[in-house]
């Protein structure tokens, strides 16, 4: 019953983590786990952009050096040229950031995509021109947003986005074996005056199709008989040969898929990065998003269904949309419906006071998170769908739910007034409430959450309104706060060095139940040496249990082992390290950029010395990006190993 953060902060704060843990698409469109519908590469502005090698977040008009993938894959993209990095620039567009790009700057991204030559692809850019150069569609002239990655080492495949003829927008495509150059070109001019979202996608085949959107409308189709081919490493910004052109404007998000977005998809993945931006698109299927209707902007995801059966998206994740998961219910969407839905930003929690219109109970409650549903219905049979919240996943701990009839799913049509409860009894399976069957037009359009009628046996849990680990002295101070609690038996705090073993503390009782701000206190006497990690678990008089945010303490120690990669690039036989400190047992291990290890070795160190170890991978490293961990009893140490 806390707020869980825990994915989000070490995804952003220490990439190592991103190897392990993996996140869903935005919108509810794609996955990044091992699927035909995979999102491959992501790097948005809002998220882990970082002005060193990925440990002190940027600041506003900070140089950019590492740009951190969300896909989960650790594809990070990397600039280590002064000269050539971007910069980083707050409130650039509704509020969010974006990195500035001047002509000569750019980001790539450390490896391929991983994407087959014979599935498709689908490229989104949410970029903005201050002023431009074109090409052609045959040439490498033209001011680039989207290339191919690593100077020097060309390859043929294209999937490149480019200022083509004059003034406009182009999809530059070329096959494996250096044919097919070319692809299609925006009828619409390029716009300096606003941001844009651009959608260009393969459709795989004997002849392949070329898609090119602007702003959700599809501009323009080519057809090609081409080979097959491997999409290239992602550079952002530029050209790959630094002497040609790179854009000069801003961009603040990018995702690459392994497949070919359907039509549904894409305007549904429109309509969230509209409404996240402040953007205006064709085919937008989501009005949450105005000020009239209460600025419903965050996390914005759907279904629907597109003018053909395969054209369709039947559900989005709970995981993506703070909590709230839609599915196509047993009478399915007809061609061109739709729901979207999103909710306002902000920390979730219980709400004792607005619950007009709620049946009597023992301790009547609902989540504070609210959610604008937005239906596009084109007519026929009243489509259904089925609502589920997830607990955990609205970022308030995993009790497991209880007694399904003290759980209402609340209806209003305006941003206040008394709820209206659904008939709906729903099912429970641990800490998810599914209310199945909710028919088109029984509300229809408006706000929608979930309340109950009894928070001490069939809980909606609390908020954790702040946790905090600090280094004071020779200690590391823990404070918490809680503005409510229900069923809750205890806490513990947890430490790690390396995120994955954790070491418990101490514990100290919860209040049970509590509707009162509650702080709680207690310290580490014997902190680890270095950067460690600390959490707090609760656990429910029922056994069940969530985590915090993790939080990043650095315990200074003159006499701390430090850890040193030599000979970086390497070769990819031996890897180098010097190592110093107090004597201890240390295990080094070697992984690829997908986690897989590549080798491993213990080696004891000699007290207050420094000394060379090598490290023999299990066979010669290929070219590409590795990552190198250390772990001792009181020390853990990442490092980027780059093989040529």
């Amino acid at each position: 019953m806390i707020n869980r953060l825990f994915l989000s902060f070490v995804v952003s704060i220490y990439p190592f983590f991103s190897v392990v843990y993996s996140q869903t698409g935005p919108a509810g469109v794609g996955t990044n786990t091992t699927s035909v519908n995979q999102i491959r590469f992501w790097v948005k502005a809002d998220v882990a952009v970082f002005n060193d090698a990925g440990t002190t977040l940027a600041s506003n008009t900070n140089l950019v050096q590492q740009w951190n993938d969300q896909s989960g894959l650790a594809n990070n993209a990397i600039q280590l040229t002064a000269a050539r990095k971007p910069r980083y620039i707050t409130n650039a567009v509704n509020g969010l950031p974006a990195l500035r790009f001047v002509g000569t700057t750019f980001i790539t991204a450390t490896a391929f995509p991983g994407i087959a030559n014979n599935v498709g692809y689908t490229y989104i850019v949410v970029f903005k021109d201050t002023s431009f150069v074109a090409g052609t569609q045959g040439d490498g002239a033209g001011d680039y947003i989207i290339d191919r990655g690593l100077p020097g080492a060309e390859a043929n495949e294209l999937c490149s986005f480019k200022v083509s003829n004059t003034n406009r927008y182009g999809f530059q495509k070329r096959d494996g074996g250096g044919g097919g150059l070319g692809g299609p070109v925006s009828t619409s001019t390029v716009n300096t005056a606003s941001y844009q979202i651009i959608n260009y996608r393969q459709i795989p085949g004997a002849t392949k199709v070329y898609d090119l959107f602007v702003d959700g409308t599809l501009e323009t189709t080519v057809s090609s008989a081409d080979a097959n081919y491997v999409p290239p490493v992602p550079q952002i910004g530029h050209h790959y040969q630094p002497a040609l052109g790179g854009m000069k404007g801003y961009i603040a998000e990018v995702l690459v898929y392994n497949y070919n977005l359907n039509n549904a998809q894409i305007h549904i993945l429109n309509s969230h990065l509209a409404a996240k931006y402040g953007l205006t698109v064709a085919n937008d299927k989501y009005a949450g998003d105005t000020p009239a209707n209460g600025n419903y902007d965050f996390e914005v995801a759907g279904i629907g269904r597109e003018a053909s059966a395969t054209a369709i998206n039947t559900t989005s994740s709970s995981s993506v949309s703070g909590g709230l998961e839609a599915t196509q219910g047993g009478v399915t969407f007809e061609n061109n419906e739709y729901l979207v839905y999103g909710h306002q930003s902000g920390a979730n929690g219980m709400n004792f006071s607005d619950i007009g219109g709620m049946s009597a109970g023992s301790w009547v409650g609902r989540w504070e998170r609210i959610w604008y549903l937005d239906f596009t219905h084109i007519g026929g049979t009243d489509e259904t769908v089925n609502l589920t919240f997830d607990i955990s996943d609205g970022g308030m701990g995993s009790p497991s739910a209880s007694t399904a009839s003290n759980y209402k799913l609340l209806y209003r049509s305006g941003l206040s007034g008394s709820w209206t409860e659904s008939a709906i009894v729903p099912t429970l399976s641990g800490d998810r409430i599914t209310f199945s069957g909710l028919v088109y037009n029984t509300f229809g359009d408006g706000y929608y959450t979930i309340g109950t009628l009894d928070n001490a046996v069939s809980p909606l849990p609390i908020e954790l309104l702040n946790f905090s680990a600090i280094a004071c002295g020779n200690e590391v101070c823990v404070e918490w706060t809680t503005a409510s609690e229900s069923s809750n038996d205890y806490f513990t705090i947890e430490k790690t060095l390396d995120g994955i073993n954790y070491i418990p503390f101490v514990t100290l009782n919860g209040a049970g139940n509590s509707t009162s701000v509650l702080n709680y206190s207690t310290k580490d006497n014997t902190p680890f040496d270095g950067m460690s990690f600390y959490r707090l678990k609760q656990t429910d008089f029922d056994g069940n249990h969530s985590y915090s945010h993790l939080e990043k303490v650095i315990f200074a120690d003159e006499n701390a082992t430090s850890f040193e990669l030599l000979q970086n690039p390497s070769d990819g036989t031996l890897i180098d390290v010097l190592i110093s400190g107090r004597e201890d047992e240390m295990k080094i291990v070697i992984n690829d950029a997908l986690g897989k290890d590549c080798g491993s070795t213990t080696i004891r160190i000699k007290n207050a010395s420094q000394e060379r170890y090598s490290i023999a991978p299990c066979s010669r490293l290929a070219s590409g990006v590795y990552y190198v961990t250390a772990t001792s009893k009181n020390q853990f140490f990442y490092k980027k190993l780059i093989v040529k």
